[in-house]
């Protein structure tokens, strides 16, 4: 520590003198540091709006490409495309599967029975599609009938079987008449 020999006033000179240095030099830094902050502001209000105008560019050049006869077709194309997808799927959806139900009858029938026709017809019936069948055939007996009717019953496929009166009449070599609704079940 250096002795100071001055004055008393010349103390308070020098005290006042060191003040108003650390006093300026505050003030320096507090200028600095708002000078740096607003060119940091600055800086990045410039840098926004740079990009709000690139982005409402972007989406100007959006738009055009958008409105393009090119862009247009294509939109038709896949709209057009859509109503042809449906129109698939609804027929599809009303399709006969044949498979199953000949699968099952195939299954069913006795060897000494024989079709002679079958014909399919579509039912809408509520919500569900059924499908109707007629068959013509030839039986050999009428127990070979009787045997083959009460498997056809037995199936849930089936319902209401039906055969026409006169496929009961004639004891042996009969020609039969029979109809049926048939509703798949496809959950196995």
């Amino acid at each position: 520590m250096a002795i100071n020999l001055l004055p008393e006033k010349g103390k308070k000179e020098l005290r006042v003198e060191g003040i108003g240095r650390k006093v300026s030099l505050v003030f320096l830094f507090l200028f600095i540091f708002f000078l740096v902050l607003i060119f940091i502001l600055l800086a990045l209000k410039i840098y926004i709006l740079s990009q709000v105008k690139y982005s409402q560019d972007t989406l100007e050049s959006k738009e055009k490409s958008l409105r393009s006869s090119q862009f247009q077709d294509f939109k038709q194309t896949i709209k057009e495309t859509n109503q042809n997808l449906s129109k698939i799927k609804s027929f599809y959806g009303r399709e006969i599967f044949l498979t199953p139900l000949l699968e099952k009858l195939s299954n069913l029938i006795p060897q000494t029975i024989y079709f002679t026709n079958l014909s399919l017809e579509k039912i809408f019936q509520e919500t569900e599609l059924l499908t109707e069948i007629h068959i013509s055939g030839y039986a050999r007996t009428r127990q070979d009938l009787f045997s083959f009717k009460k498997y056809l019953e037995d199936e849930k496929e089936f319902e209401y079987v039906y055969f026409s009166p006169s496929s009961w009449v004639i004891p042996t070599d009969i020609e039969f008449s029979l109809s049926f609704k048939f509703t798949p079940n496809f959950e196995k």
